[in-house]
């Protein structure tokens, strides 16, 4: 449970994401090609701070050490050393906020490029546009207005479930473009 509320889906999504990204640049290329790769730069970028930023697997290893110690000073030490590193990078807090703000700007500028590139169906983009917006302002209330905390939710609902239609629409439209290549 520490590592999933520490961002480990948030881990495994982001990474996974990271060719679907390149690929998304790789088909908009020739036809908005300095847009897309904005777009990919900024998806990049923002996957090195979240990262970098995370602190899921250095509190594993302290969790680990805690279980290992016999003595209560180090103990007290470990415990003292997760509750800084929660401070810093709690998903979904102020900690997390840079990385997951341009890994939702960037997913909002793809979604963009699909919807002016003419290679994927406007719908696709649109649904995107809605997924990481919704997905932006949950960002933005859950790491900075605390007493909404449970309205944002809402935000976070109606952003996932559209990030996941996003997700098949893309595949589905990745699918079709490799096999048009292909023949």
């Amino acid at each position: 449970m520490g590592m999933r509320y520490m961002g480990l889906m948030n881990i495994l999504a982001s990474t996974l994401m990271i060719p679907v990204f390149i690929s998304l640049y790789g088909v908009h290329r020739k036809t908005n090609g300095l847009f897309a790769f904005f777009a990919l730069i900024t998806s990049l970028i923002s996957y090195a701070i979240f990262m970098s930023d995370n602190v899921a697997f250095s509190i594993l290893e302290l969790s680990r050490k805690y279980s290992l110690s016999n003595m209560d000073n180090e103990k007290m030490m470990i415990v003292s050393a997760t509750e800084a590193l929660f401070a810093r990078g709690a998903s979904h807090t102020p900690g997390t906020f840079p990385g997951f703000f341009i890994g939702e700007l960037g997913s909002i500028l793809f979604c963009i490029v699909l919807i002016i590139g003419n290679i994927f169906k406007k719908k696709t983009g649109i649904v995107g546009l809605i997924a990481f917006t919704f997905l932006l302002l949950f960002e933005i209330i859950s790491s900075f207005i605390n007493s909404l905390s449970i309205q944002a939710l809402i935000f976070a609902l109606i952003g996932g479930i559209s990030a996941i239609i996003w997700y098949i629409l893309i595949g589905i439209e990745l699918i079709k473009i490799s096999k048009r290549k292909e023949n």
